[in-house]
Order: structure tokens, then sequence, then C-alpha cells
């Protein structure tokens, strides 16, 4: 069984992103965009593809993509968010846990998970505005299976679905929301949409992203019946 570090190590540590402001910058083989609508109030939009994530949309109207790359250590920056102001680096030190880095020397945000009866949360901490925390994922749609996103080690379920968590503020308010899609489209799919508030940036909606996605590739790999297709591999 695989630890829950080694799981984020192959899936989510090993990638850079690249992000321009309205164009699309990067390249890589088999990338297409997202056939799937985009919801009308979603500021944020990604999906897996086989050697990375496609941003579809951000707050901005920037897209990017985000390829897997060879040769990154487990605890050192991961990925990269260049933007007008500079260059933002994201490390994943653990399952759900995201902390980004820059631009400038004194700006640092972080996503931090917690579980509730083994379904996770995110926490969203910025140095420039209050937290910002999610419900679990509930499952929305009718299909049999799980009703959160919630880690059941050793049984079969099927992830496939959708699932959302509220956003709230620190005074408890709802401000936006967060949904995850498993296989919707095709085994192995996975999607990102979010309606984040204004004081989210790229590097911040990216990182919520990667966290969501790190807690899903650990359901994985402790949860019997439930693979990947390759091509969806990361």
């Amino acid at each position: 069984m695989k630890t829950p570090s080694a799981v984020t190590r192959r899936s989510v540590a090993a990638r850079t992103a690249c992000l321009g402001v309205g164009l699309l910058l990067g390249a890589a083989s088999g990338v297409l965009a997202d056939p799937a609508p985009i919801p009308r109030d979603a500021t944020f939009r990604a999906h897996e593809v086989h050697d990375g994530l496609v941003v579809d949309r951000n707050a901005d109207g920037a897209t990017g993509f985000v390829p897997s790359v060879a040769g990154a250590h487990w605890g050192e920056p991961a990925f990269e968010v260049h933007e007008r102001g500079g260059t933002a680096t994201l490390e994943v030190p653990s399952t759900g846990h995201v902390v980004v880095a820059g631009p400038g020397p004194a700006q640092r945000e972080t996503v931090e998970p917690s579980w509730e009866n083994n379904a996770i949360q995110l926490s969203l901490h910025s140095q420039t505005a209050p937290p910002l925390r999610t419900d679990v994922f509930r499952r929305t749609d009718t299909q049999a299976g799980p009703s959160l996103l919630t880690r059941q080690e050793g049984t079969t379920i099927d992830l496939r679905g959708t699932y959302e968590a509220t956003l709230h503020g620190a005074d408890g308010r709802p401000v936006g929301w967060l949904r995850l899609r498993l296989g919707e489209d095709q085994p192995g799919h996975v999607q990102y949409e979010a309606a984040f508030p204004p004081e989210v940036d790229a590097p911040m909606a990216i990182a919520a992203a990667e966290a969501l996605g790190s807690e899903v590739a650990w359901i994985e790999s402790h949860t019997t019946g439930v693979t990947r297709s390759p091509e969806n591999r990361p």
C-alpha cells in the first residue's frame, strides 16, 4: 500500500504551470481544449490530460497548460505560475497541502487540508485576505456511489460523479464554491470548477485544484477497483 506522500509525488509534484495573460503558453502533443461548456458563474475551470493540467478559465481571463515534467524532487518547488507581477512557485509537501511562494519576497499562500470523518475540507490562507474554508465535498448527481468525497480504504466504491463544496469566508458566510467532476465524460477524466471571490488569485486557484487532485489520487491508491485509464494517468 502506497503512502500519501508517494502518491502525491507521482501524481502532482512533478509539474510546472505557465499561465499567460489571455494566451495559452506551452505546447504538448495531444492537448486539446475541453469540449464541455464552462458554467457561467465559474471563475475557474481546469481539467486533467494525460501529460498535465489544462486551465480553461481563470479569473483574469488567462488560460494555460500545466505539463508533467521529469526530475522534480520531493519537497522542492514543483510548479511555477508566471503572471504580470512575477513568478509564483507551488510546492506540495503532502496530500492536500500546497504552499505558494511569491511573486514578491513577502507573499505566501497555503492550501491546508483537514478531514471530517475521512471527508476532506480545504482551507485557503493568504497574507492579504481573511482565510477561506470549504465544507466537505458532497455528491450532486444521482449516480451510485458515496454521498461524499471520502476515504474508504479497502472498500470498492464508484468515484465517478460530481462533488461540490461551499466556500465560506472568515465570518462563515458563503462566498463561492469548488466542484470536482470525476469520470463523467470518460473514465479517469478529472475536472475542477470553482466560483472564487476576487481575492483568490491564479496561483491560489491552481493550488486548490492540485490539493483536491492529490486527495483523489490518495483515495484511488487506497481503494480497490478504482483505476484510471492509461491515457489519463498523471
